[in-house]
Formats: C-alpha cells, structure tokens, sequence
C-alpha cells in the first residue's frame, strides 16, 4: 500500500474513500519519532495495574479478580499524552501482550538481548522492556487471568 501513495493519483483517491487507512499509511511513512508515545500510557496502566493488585493480595490464580468474570478491566487512569492529560482503561490484555516480547527477549542470548535493548534505545522504548507487573497475566477461556506474585531473583 505504502508504495501506491508515492504516485500522484493514488493518495487522492485513499484519502477520498478510506482516510483511516490513508492516515495510517502517512503515519507508518513518516520519519517522525512519534514511537515513545505509547510509553506513558503502558507506563501508567502498569502503575494502575500494580497498586489494584497490591490493594487484592487474596486474588486466586487463575481468577481475573473481578466480581464479573467476564469483565477485562480493571479500571481506568489518566496520564500525559502531547501535553494533554487523557484516561483509558486498563486492560490486562496488554500486559499479556507485553509479557510475550519480554518472554521472547528473555530467550535470546546475551548479544542479542543487548541488539533489542540498543533498537529500543534508539526509539525511545528502552523502558518498556523493564516493565513488568507484579503478577504475570495468563489466558483462560479467551479471557485474561492473574498468575502467581511475580518474584524478583
């Protein structure tokens, strides 16, 4: 797609009939370090995530903690975002995505953990891969659940 909004008539078109796509296709092209956007959020979800499980200690694994069993979040925090303050939900969904690259990282050898750390360096994410939350988030039934206390050691 991206190579079709180079030519004249194309982006016309795209931004006429499908703008989302066609601001989508602008933002993947751009050279603007727009990436570390993302960090106050999962910053201030994990923070969230962390106090509302301090605050339960008795949630049992397996459980998402929550008096409905089919609710995904936890609920709601606010944090900067381009010089605005903004609230969304926190959603332990997230986290379980967050977990799976530091579980892929975690199985890499040492030179190539150093690899990863350097390409997040260098697009202001490096913080992302110390964020953890004080309980890994599992899967059970489509829905996200608690694990175990995540121990440190």
């Amino acid at each position: 797609m991206a190579h079709l909004y180079r030519d004249p008539e194309p982006p016309l078109l795209i931004k006429q009939h499908a703008p989302r796509l066609g601001r989508w296709v602008e933002r993947m092209s751009t050279s603007e370090p727009a990436h570390a956007e993302y960090l106050p959020e999962i910053s201030a979800h994990v923070g969230f995530a962390n106090h509302w499980l301090d605050e339960r200690p008795d949630i049992e694994d397996g459980t998402n903690g929550l008096d409905e069993p089919a609710s995904r979040g936890i609920g709601s925090v606010e944090f900067p975002w381009r010089g605005i303050t903004i609230r969304t939900e926190v959603t332990p969904y997230r986290f379980w995505l967050m977990q799976r690259l530091h579980d892929a990282v975690a199985e890499c050898g040492p030179d190539e953990q150093s690899r990863v750390r350097d390409l997040f360096r260098s697009v202001e994410l490096e913080p992302l891969l110390d964020l953890r939350t004080a309980r890994r988030v599992g899967r059970n039934g489509h829905l996200e659940v608690w694990g175990p206390v995540v121990v440190d050691g």
